[in-house]
């Protein structure tokens, strides 16, 4: 049960990670006219209201996926066709 609970999570924190990313270069970003060059308004994410950074993120996530490692069991599931790669 707890393997599951743990692929729920990290499923769950990868629809956060592209949702955040989502957000970022929607409203974060910014363009210097006539250059063509970016930058990212970082007050958007790491120093909003958010209870949580992208630093956070990122570490909540790798210490999920070092935990399924850990169990030595297979990362997926077996296809449900005989053959697929």
């Amino acid at each position: 049960a707890l393997r599951r609970a743990q692929k729920i999570a990290l499923r769950f924190q990868h629809v956060a990670n592209v949702w955040v990313t989502h957000v970022w270069e929607k409203f974060a970003r910014r363009e210097e006219k006539g250059t063509g060059l970016a930058w990212y308004d970082t007050a958007y994410i790491d120093e909003s209201a958010w209870p949580i950074t992208i630093q956070d993120m990122n570490i909540e996530m790798t210490l999920v996926q070092r935990s399924l490692a850990a169990s030595g069991l297979s990362a997926g599931h077996a296809p449900p066709w005989p053959g697929a790669p």
